[in-house]
């Protein structure tokens, strides 16, 4: 069967077949490589003889040629050297006889990556019917798989012109890599095309010897064009060029702005070496298309698909303004034509497709002013190599009030695709102002990528990037990816400026980020107001790749009007602004509405900040002590604080402001607990690491809905909490959350003289009314948890217990004189409940003394249910309980033996010391059980209605009742 693949040239269209070769019908055999499918291969030894090793395929029309691509096979990078070194490219007129077009001795080109397509200019003198390819031998050379090569497919590029050499040295265009043009400067050769074409490039290929012969690689010259050999046009001038290295029979090809006219005369003159006079080439081709009358139709030539320069004008300011997706690629398309000093701006919300245009080319950089006029460019950009950007290259530019939306993929695994960037992949001397990438970034390649939000590549001279803002996303789809940063991912020589900007990105499969930018070399980095949110802070950083840049703030600094006030950084022009509350983060604006103003509070030195918009309160409420004081702020002190001229929550701001605030400081010896936001400041401590905290509940405090947990899994809750006989009460409803109790982790803690009332519901699990995970050696002594509990749901069991829900390896929990009310409800249809009335868990040990349990639970028959604890390593003394919840432990008591005092007298075990107290009868209307003590000072006292109207029993607490009967300790008091 034969194969066949199309390729569209200037005269029409040719078909090329694949109609024999010496492993034609073979699994891997030459067939394959014309196919038009990558995943399919020829694979082969490569062969002294060419009937060996050969390809032959057929032209639909005979056809010159300018070129002809391959590309690796699918295991190229786990195969290595399997790349064809010395090959041969025939034509022929009758299939017969055969003219060497090109002959390659030795590729250097092509390398050992997966499906990555290489293209090699080379121009037949004449146009051929049928041609062949000959693969001699392979970059392999060991063993068995020696001369072994592989391609996955072989295209060759038509042409309607024919190239001939009229002037100068033979050896610059006979085909063969292996003789070579060589000569002191000036030197030259003319080349005659069969018709006037317009040139679109040109290929030198470095001599076969540049390995052993450095320096001869030609560094100055140009191209002109002629259709008299008299009057010559210049086309393209080469100064100082580096970008050839010493490499043996090397391609480099350099683009060509095509000329208004065409020219059947090509001079070609190098005036510079790279080390010297003596330069050298092995082979010059040309990549043209046939002269024609232009056809525009929509802006572009139906012909060669040039962008028509009449399809629009510029506006009295010398602007192009781009209003639809069509008009934005005409415009690129002009840049890439050579145009690359024309200025745009956008009128429009703009939404272009994958057939966009990048801006820039690598030969003409973009050297104009683009405005984005506080406009958005959605893109759904997927890039063919590096610096994958929406503005591919730039030199001069400027680019203003834009933000960039949507995707950008970097190009596929197998291309060399460094530096993909939100707005700009190569730059030199531009400027960035007032620009936001907001676009989700993708990279399919592992390992070092050099790739970031904003700029990809810093290449030389002066980079100023003025309020700009990275605030998409940047995926390694395959993960482990590298070199990655928040603004700037690398940088060769220059001055890089950055002021009044930020990155508030995320980040997912990178392994190593410079929050923003990585940039070793250059002669100076100046920032200024540069900042970066948490989530966009460094993960395993470069800082000798000046990782450390920048200054970190929190994600609610991002929110608070921190982070807009600073980027404003005082200027009186609006630029960031945001609406407390409502934005997320800085916007830019001129609205004045959204200016961010900043009231300083003042305590001698010290100093804390809020921020509002004009007329509006402060965001976040008055600071309280720790916020002004810093470092010098000592939790075991009360702090009572008067700001100045009245200054409260509700005071309008219309400027920046400094308030003075004055300070009453009580040493406690501990940290007070009186209040919702005193509970949520002692959390913050404990989980920001001041673990052994003791605390003290002075008042009844009610966290409402505000799940707000002591201790984390890292930063375990180790001090003592005395609840001081006082109530934390809570109504938390967590979704799904797990592992919730109002100490989540303890280690080495002592809870004591606390009752616990709510509610917990949720579908998760590790539940509990005062202990989630308890470490070390804990202490519970006279605490009761009146919660109810509801969690699990549909697989996911509760796991919930009344006091602890679980006691890890090596752990030990001791509780004594406790009492667990409330109930608890598994709604999970696991068969495999576990739920305890007191310790759930099977770790660790527990010691369970003068304990009572009066809750309630739902449990079956296939669950495990325990009354206390589970069995395993624990110690139930002397405790009793009213209804079992499931394995009944310890002794069961009546409702009459609650009532009469019996189960009191049990708990308290003869102690001297009250832990039991109950007043008995129906006087005052208390018929349960207490944990208040008597005997000592701090006994709460009650009226005879029940009320709680003292915490403790002092002689202050005694002047000041009013005379009655009261009763503290389970005993009457008189007071007179």
């Amino acid at each position: 069967m034969a194969l066949a693949f199309v390729s569209i040239s200037a005269m029409g269209q040719v078909t090329f077949t694949a109609i024999g070769g010496s492993d034609f019908d073979d699994g891997e055999g030459s067939k394959m490589a014309c196919d038009g499918n990558i995943n399919t291969k020829w694979c082969k030894r490569g062969n002294d003889n060419v009937d060996n090793c050969y390809l032959v395929v057929k032209a639909s029309e005979a056809t010159y040629i300018e070129g002809f691509s391959m590309t690796t096979g699918n295991d190229s990078e786990t195969y290595r050297g399997r790349a064809p070194r010395d090959y041969t490219i025939f034509g022929s007129d009758n299939n017969t006889d055969w003219d060497v077009i090109y002959h390659q001795q030795d590729d250097n080109l092509i390398e050992d990556e997966n499906f990555k397509t290489y293209t090699v200019y080379c121009n037949s003198k004449k146009m051929y019917k049928y041609f062949k390819l000959w693969i001699k031998a392979s970059h392999n050379t060991k063993g068995n798989d020696g001369r072994l090569f592989q391609i996955s497919e072989f295209v060759l590029l038509p042409a309607t012109q024919g190239m001939t050499l009229m002037s100068g040295d033979a050896k610059a265009m006979d085909g063969e890599t292996g003789q070579k043009w060589e000569a002191n400067t000036p030197g030259n050769v003319v080349v005659k095309a069969s018709l006037k074409c317009f040139l679109k490039g040109y290929q030198f290929t470095t001599g076969n010897d540049n390995a052993e012969h450095h320096g001869r690689n030609p560094k100055d010259w140009k191209v002109e064009g002629s259709n008299d050999q008299t009057n010559w046009t210049v086309l393209d001038t080469e100064t100082g060029n580096t970008v050839m290295e010493d490499k043996n029979c090397y391609p480099y090809f350099f683009e060509v702005t095509s000329a208004s006219v065409g020219y059947q005369y090509f001079r070609f003159t190098v005036s510079g070496a790279a080390d010297g006079t003596y330069f050298q080439i092995s082979e010059l081709a040309l990549k043209a298309e046939v002269a024609h009358e232009h056809n525009y139709v929509d802006g572009y030539c139906t012909i060669c698909h040039r962008p028509d320069p009449a399809y629009m004008t510029v506006n009295t300011e010398g602007f192009y303004e781009l209003g639809t997706a069509a008009q934005m690629k005409w415009w690129s398309a002009m840049v890439a034509d050579g145009h690359a000093n024309i200025n745009a701006k956008l009128t429009a919300d703009l939404e272009l497709d994958k057939n966009f245009v990048l801006v820039g080319t690598e030969k003409h950089k973009y050297a104009g002013t683009f405005d984005g006029q506080g406009h958005t460019l959605t893109v759904n950009i997927v890039g063919t190599g590096q610096g994958t950007a929406p503005f591919h290259r730039t030199n001069g530019a400027t680019i203003r009030n834009l933000t960039i939306a949507g995707t950008i993929t970097a190009a596929p695994e197998g291309t060399d695709n460094c530096h993909t960037a939100g707005l700009v992949g190569f730059c030199e001397n531009t400027t960035l102002q007032r620009c936001v990438v907001k676009a989700a970034i993708h990279i399919g390649k592992r390992y070092g990528q050099y790739s970031a939000g904003l700029v990809g590549h810093i290449l030389s001279a002066k980079t100023t990037i003025d309020d700009c803002a990275f605030i998409g996303s940047i995926t390694g789809d395959k993960g482990s990816v590298y070199k990655i940063s928040g603004l700037v991912a690398w940088g060769d020589d220059g001055t890089l400026i950055i002021r009044n900007s930020y990155v508030n990105a995320g980040y997912s499969g990178v392994w190593e980020l410079n929050p923003i930018l990585c940039r070793k070399n250059g002669s100076q980095n100046n920032l200024s107001h540069v900042y970066y949110s948490e989530r966009s802070k460094g993960i395993d950083q470069d800082n000798n790749m000046n990782g450390n840049l920048g200054e970190q703030i929190t994600n609610e600094q991002v929110k608070n009007g921190f982070l807009a006030y600073h980027l404003q950084a005082g200027r009186t022009d609006q630029v960031w602004g945001q609406t407390i509350g409502t934005d997320d983060e800085p916007l830019f604006t001129s609205d004045a509405a959204k200016h961010v103003y900043q009231v300083t509070f003042a305590y001698n030195d010290k100093k804390a900040f809020r921020y509002a918009n004009y007329g509006n309160p402060i965001a976040g409420g008055l600071p309280i002590a720790r916020d002004i004081l810093g470092a010098s702020y000592n939790p075991y002190n009360s702090y009572t604080l008067t700001f100045a001229d009245g200054f409260d929550a509700t005071t309008t701001v219309t400027a920046d402001r400094t308030v003075k605030v004055q300070m009453a400081i009580v040493e406690n010896g501990y940290f007070a607990v009186s209040s919702k936001a005193d509970w949520k400041e002692l959390c913050d401590l404990v989980n920001g690491g001041e673990t052994g905290l003791n605390a003290k509940l002075t008042k009844d405090v009610d966290l409402g809905t505000d799940i707000v947990m002591l201790g984390t899994v890292h930063q375990q809750y180790s001090g003592t909490f005395d609840g001081q006989d006082h109530t934390l009460s809570f109504n938390w409803d967590a979704d799904r959350g797990g592992y919730i109790a109002p100490f989540r982790n303890v280690n080495n803690a002592t809870i004591q003289n606390l009752r616990t009332k709510g509610r917990i519901m949720t579908g998760g699990d590790n539940l509990s009314g005062l202990v989630m995970e308890a470490n070390g050696t804990t202490t519970i002594s006279r605490c009761v948890t009146d919660v109810d509990i509801t969690g699990g749901h549909h697989s996911s069991p509760a796991y919930a217990a009344g006091m602890v829900a679980n006691v890890e390896n090596g752990a030990s929990v001791i509780i004594t004189d406790c009492l667990v009310k409330g109930s608890i409800t598994d709604a999970s249809l696991y068969a495999g409940k576990r739920i305890s009335g007191f310790v759930g868990g099977y770790k660790g040990t527990r010691t369970i003394t003068n304990c009572l349990y009066l809750g309630t639970s739902e449990y079956d028959e296939y669950g495990e249910y325990y009354t206390f604890t589970f069995v395993y390593n624990a110690t139930i003394n002397n405790c009793y309980y009213l209804n079992a919840c499931g394995k009944p432990q310890g002794t069961q008591i009546t409702e009459a033996q609650l009532k009469n005092g019996e189960v009191a007298r049990l708990l308290q075990a003869g102690r001297s010391d009250q832990f039991w107290p109950q007043l008995l009868g129906s006087i005052t209307g208390i018929n349960d059980v207490t944990v208040d003590r008597v005997g000592a000072r701090s006994t709460a006292v009650y009226d005879l209605q029940g009320r709680r109207v003292a915490d403790r029993l002092d002689d202050a607490t005694r002047n000041s009742l009013p005379a009655g009967i009261y009763i503290v300790g389970g005993r009457k008091m008189v007071v007179k």
